[in-house]
C-alpha cells in the first residue's frame, strides 16, 4: 500500500539551478515498507531529468522527529517540478 501527498509547481521565467525540498518527520512503526519525501524534474514529452525518492536512505520503524531533504539540479530543459511525500507498507 501506498500513501502520500503531492504537488507540482513550475516558475518559467526564473531559473533556479538547485532545489531543496526540506521537512521534519518522524515515524512510527513504519513496517513491511519505508516512508520518505520525493521530487521530479521533467522535461519536455514528460522526459524524467532528475528524480530522488529517498529509497535509498529511507525512513524506517519507529524514528524521532528528524529533518530530511531531497536537492536537485534543474535543468534548462525543465517544464515541470513534482513533490511529494510517500510511505509503502504500514505505520
Amino acid at each position: 500500500m501506498l500513501h502520500g501527498d503531492s504537488e507540482m509547481f513550475f516558475e518559467p521565467y526564473s531559473r533556479v539551478f538547485l532545489i531543496p525540498l526540506r521537512t521534519c518527520r518522524s515515524g512510527e512503526e513504519i513496517e513491511d515498507g519505508w516512508g520518505g519525501l520525493w521530487m521530479r524534474v521533467d522535461g519536455r514529452d514528460r522526459k524524467i531529468t532528475a528524480f530522488d525518492n529517498m529509497q535509498n536512505r529511507s525512513i524506517k520503524g519507529t524514528t524521532d522527529w528528524s529533518t530530511y531533504s531531497v536537492v536537485l539540479d534543474v535543468s534548462e530543459e525543465a517544464v515541470d517540478v513534482s513533490f511529494g511525500t510517500l510511505m509503502s507498507g504500514k505505520g
